[in-house]
């Protein structure tokens, strides 16, 4: 069966490739180790145990459609503790996404509260593999309430619009990375883009 490391030869495969996220066929975020002999290839992925290593056959990459992820922009883990925008950054050789083709923007606040609880604020490779091929959303209304009882501190509706938490006992609105609305303490959106409020009033 025609696969990508065949066709493209190994050597190939393992300098433009290696560390390209996946699917695995468990779903599971994974992240291209290389091959191993004749038919394999390694890979780590997220499972219930932590990050393992596996093999794979090399049919399993049958063409470039196992590298597809799910549209970059926001996304937000650990109950909302953590708030990351991707972008894709194309001056890179690679093929698939990774670490070097990816600019990482995480929320000023997410970053000054993870160095609080933990002191280090760098990211695992496997741990944006989870963030980029894994991503929660939540409808706008659910995600306010959640925000205001404050059971998350952040939550993202899409790839293009999050809300994070504010000093003013709501939160702000965020488009890309930008500020364009805010919700009040009583869940009260403002925000002056026609197109964000249809947004996220059909969310709602």
């Amino acid at each position: 069966m025609s696969n990508l490391v065949d066709e493209l030869t190994a050597d190939y495969f393992n300098s433009r490739f290696r560390h390209s996220m996946f699917l695995d066929s468990e779903n599971r975020a994974s992240m291209v180790l290389g091959t191993s002999g004749r038919h394999s290839v390694l890979y780590n992925c997220v499972s219930t145990n932590g990050v393992e290593e596996k093999a794979t056959t090399r049919s399993f990459f049958k063409d470039m459609t196992v590298f597809s992820t799910p549209t970059l922009g926001w996304r937000s883990v650990d109950n909302g503790k953590r708030l990351v925008h991707f972008t894709r950054n194309n001056g890179s050789y690679h093929r698939g996404t990774c670490r070097r083709n990816l600019q990482v923007y995480e929320h000023p606040l997410s970053n000054t509260i993870r160095r609080h609880e933990v002191g280090d604020t760098s990211f695992q490779d496997m741990e944006l593999a989870r963030m980029v091929l894994k991503p929660e959303y939540k409808p706008f209304r659910e995600g306010v309430q959640q925000l205001l009882n404050g059971d998350v501190f952040s939550f993202a509706v899409s790839p293009h619009i999050a809300v994070i938490a504010n000093s003013e006992g709501g939160g702000d609105v965020l488009f890309s990375t930008r500020i364009v609305g805010t919700v009040n303490g009583e869940g009260h959106l403002a925000c002056n883009i026609p197109t964000i409020n249809l947004l996220l009033e059909e969310d709602e």
